[in-house]
């Protein structure tokens, strides 16, 4: 199995992820704002982030060769190490997490910032929900913790494991 085609699916699956959630988060903006111009602005950063994810589909081959060329090309799943596994696991998901709250996490800066600025004192917090900012932020920030921690998390939970089993039992799944 090549993984330079392997991790460059997995970019473009992100990719499409973000434009989805991102298009999601417009529509419900829409519906919910009537301020042509708050629209407008919101539109301008949609298109920006639209680009990018864009450019990371286009870039994904190049990209995935840039990241996997001190990896062996050809991966076989029974060749790898339990820290291996877990390192995966804890990393999908906080990129699946980040990935899916990113939109609405920039929706919510959006708006805590407008709140901000257009009101004076702390009168801002009556215009913000959050119970919702939290629905977004809190998986947001799991995600980042994953992604940023998962590998030193594989390390600490192998170890664990390894104590209780023997070292042949450690080395392939």
């Amino acid at each position: 199995m090549n993984l330079q085609n392997i991790a460059a699916l997995f970019l473009r699956l992100l990719s499409l992820t973000f434009l989805i959630n991102l298009i999601n988060s417009f529509v419900y903006l829409f519906r919910v704002k009537n301020d042509f111009m708050e629209l407008l602005f919101v539109f301008c950063f949609i298109i920006i982030f639209a680009s990018v994810m864009i450019l990371l589909w286009v870039f994904a081959l190049p990209l995935a060769t840039f990241l996997t060329k001190k990896i062996p090309k050809d991966v076989s799943f029974g060749a790898m190490s339990l820290r291996d596994c877990y390192t995966i696991v804890f990393v999908a998901t906080g990129l699946f997490y980040t990935i899916r709250e990113m939109p609405d996490v920039i929706y919510w800066v959006f708006n805590i910032l407008k709140a901000i600025i257009s009101t004076t004192g702390g009168s801002w917090k009556s215009h913000v929900s959050f119970s919702s900012v939290l629905h977004a932020f809190v998986p947001f920030i799991a995600g980042i913790l994953l992604l940023r921690n998962g590998p030193s998390w594989a390390d600490v939970l192998t170890k664990k494991q390894g104590n209780k089993e023997s070292p042949e039992e450690n080395k392939g799944i």
